[in-house]
């Protein structure tokens, strides 16, 4: 398994939401000999993206049903929606930041 991250950012987020999310990535895609993990970060201004090929196991496919418990606390914190797009075996996960408002 590899991660790059395209830089050193400071960023707020909800707590646990990139764990749980890199966590259900790993449980959901087959990872052999020949096919590794590569897992990458990209940021950006209001947002971060989680970029990964997809190999999804056939017993246990990536889904949003996976991840609704983050989409529900996101939607407390922040009216950013979570984005899960994919196109040609690519998945991105888009996540807003969160901004402290004085």
């Amino acid at each position: 398994m590899n991660f790059s991250i395209d830089k050193n950012e400071n960023f707020l987020i909800v707590p646990g939401t990139l764990l749980f999310v890199v966590e259900q990535i790993i449980k959901t895609t087959i990872v052999t000999r020949t096919t590794s993990l590569d897992i990458k970060i990209e940021f950006f201004d209001s947002n971060f993206k989680i970029i990964y090929l997809t190999e999804d196991k056939i017993n246990n496919v990536f889904a949003l049903s996976k991840i609704e418990e983050i989409f529900r606390v996101y939607g407390i914190y922040s009216s950013e929606e979570i984005e899960v797009n994919e196109r040609n075996n690519v998945r991105e996960i888009i996540i807003p930041t969160l901004e402290i408002k004085e």
